[in-house]
């Protein structure tokens, strides 16, 4: 059973690490222990906030998860060896009831992106050998058609409130975590390290882990960041099926007893969405993918409304222009959330003493997370996560890749000349791109492909912090097509490129409208090995790449 657990002795009492458990028990401990408590407040509407919000406690959320274990039971009988289950649905609380009613039953949830074609899709359930779709009738066209393709069965997943207000008998899940902790709690995805998704299995191991080192005390003389996301109120502003959302609505909601509050099912991820939640409602905090961010630095009327009702901001999921941060940092505490689908949400610490507003970047990990960063050159360090030696102390990641004793993060790091020990993040030591709505994409394959093409000598594709990507294309012929035959070099090459775009998701397919030649007199810059430099490029470029986007 959840509980609070406290220190005790003379000193103040603080919280106390508490033992290992399964999300599932904690959820049903809670619904005894704290009924009313509340997880979760939702639009009582599906189209419009003016009809308030609903509270789902910790009660409801656990008849919710009985009701779908009892669901899948009976649609598909006791589960064995953890066979997955795909969906892919709206923005509502479902993702975490189908997640924990699935675990209940004996299955494993896949959550694919809303945004992956066909292709990427069936890579990644194939990797899985996930052959059910649950399916809603406002499932994304994807799905349908991997259904009609692979002749999938699909089962129709209940309403948000048939769940909610049906009374379901209680399904029993009879594990402890000490047996269970290294089976799968949910598979997610990533695409950093190839052009195709990825699956990232969480074990039980990992939600624990997870939920222990975000309960690290911070050393004298610092704060935790995590107290801005703990314990009270919070609007998560990122995508349903991303790595982050899960992070807040399931660890830290649960965790750590934190509200969080859901838009409408059909929201966009955006700035509007966020004011338009606290218009109709009160939180004391918001996490927002980069895009979120930098739409609201532009809106001083958006700032007004949410820094009315908030008083801290995270972001996550990318980097933010040095602009928006600075303006925002006036109105709010803002910090920067560091982490990835397989190593977690890292715990950082900053100074009670060295206090500016403008060093919103800063990322200090907690002593006890085991970050090295490791000289590349210059004055840039890789991140790197050393395995803790105490086995009940082990970092996230290492649930994920246990016979690993570090992880490599591959993001590069500069010190922090303001604070110091703490650090600023610089850039990725692969190609990764990151768009502006937190979503990623490794390039490299479909640069490849595309430079297969006779009259390609090379092609670079951008998009960092964008909402869609761009492609740079260098012609063998050093002139580049001239203003007459521009038409025609287009149509020739675009075959290729509708190709490739066929492995890409939906913000990195390039769209004609996003293609740039290079110029005579400006050639690719390349290294020793005629490699082409990357940065120099985009650098040599940069003004003819943004006007695309204008």
């Amino acid at each position: 059973m959840a509980s609070l657990q406290f220190t005790e002795g003379p000193s103040i009492p603080e919280p106390y690490i508490k033992r290992k458990q399964l999300l599932n028990h904690m959820v049903d401990g809670l619904a005894q222990a704290r009924p009313f408590s509340v997880w979760a407040e939702i639009p009582n509407s599906a189209t419009s906030y003016g009809a308030g919000f609903r509270r789902v406690t910790y009660r409801d959320l656990s008849n919710a998860i009985n009701g779908v274990a009892w669901w899948l039971y009976n649609a598909l009988g006791k589960g064995t060896g953890f066979k997955t289950l795909a969906y892919i649905g709206l923005w509502d609380v479902r993702y975490v009831i189908l997640l924990l009613g699935a675990v209940k039953a004996g299955y494993t949830m896949v959550f694919p992106s809303s945004k992956y074609n066909l292709a990427g899709l069936e890579k990644l359930l194939a990797e899985v050998d996930c052959k059910i779709f649950l399916t809603i009738p406002e499932s994304p066209p994807v799905v349908s058609a991997f259904i009609k393709a692979h002749k999938a069965p699909e089962l129709s997943v209940p309403t948000v409130y048939e769940l909610l207000n049906t009374e379901f008998q209680f399904f029993p899940l009879d594990k402890i975590f000490s047996t269970a902790r290294k089976e799968p709690l949910v598979c997610l995805h990533t695409s950093g390290s190839t052009s195709y998704p990825k699956p990232v299995v969480w074990t039980h191991d990992f939600a624990a882990s997870f939920i222990q080192q975000h309960q690290y005390q911070p050393p004298p003389g610092f704060d935790s960041v995590d107290k801005y996301f703990q314990g009270n109120r919070l609007v998560p502003m990122l995508p349903i099926s991303h790595a982050g959302n899960l992070f807040t609505t399931l660890f830290i909601a649960i965790g750590s007893q934190t509200t969080v509050i859901f838009p409408l099912p059909n929201a966009k991820v955006s700035a509007e969405t966020l004011v338009q939640i606290l218009q109709h409602n009160t939180a004391d905090a918001a996490i927002g993918s980069p895009n979120v961010i930098e739409q609201l630095a532009r809106s001083p009327d958006m700032r007004q409304i949410v820094f009315g009702k908030i008083h801290a901001l995270g972001y996550s999921g990318g980097d933010i222009s040095r602009n928006a941060g600075d303006t925002l940092a006036t109105d709010a505490t803002l910090f920067n959330i560091y982490g990835s689908t397989e190593t977690g949400v890292t715990p950082t610490i900053r100074s009670k003493q060295r206090l500016d507003v403008h060093d919103w970047k800063r990322v200090e990990p907690h002593p006890n997370s085991g970050f090295e960063f490791r000289r590349l050159a210059d004055n840039e360090y890789e991140a790197v996560i050393v395995r803790n030696s105490i086995e009940d102390e082990e970092q996230p990641v290492f649930k994920v890749f246990p016979d690993l004793k570090e992880w490599p993060t591959k993001d590069i790091f500069t010190p922090n000349p303001v604070n110091p020990g703490s650090w600023i993040y610089g850039r990725r030591t692969d190609d990764l791109l990151i768009f502006s709505d937190g979503t990623s994409f490794n390039p490299l394959e479909f640069e490849q492909q595309i430079s297969g093409h006779p009259e390609i000598k090379a092609a670079l594709m951008f998009g960092t912090r964008r909402p869609q990507a761009a492609l740079l294309i260098e012609l063998e012929d050093p002139r580049g097509p001239s203003e007459d035959g521009h038409s025609e070099t287009m149509e020739r090459l675009w075959p290729i490129i509708a190709e490739a775009n066929g492995m890409c998701t939906a913000q990195s397919v390039i769209q004609k409208s996003h293609i740039l030649f290079t110029q005579a007199e400006n050639p690719l810059p390349r290294a020793g090995k005629e490699t082409v430099q990357r940065a120099r490029a985009f650098q040599m470029y940069e003004a003819e790449l943004s006007s695309l986007y204008i």
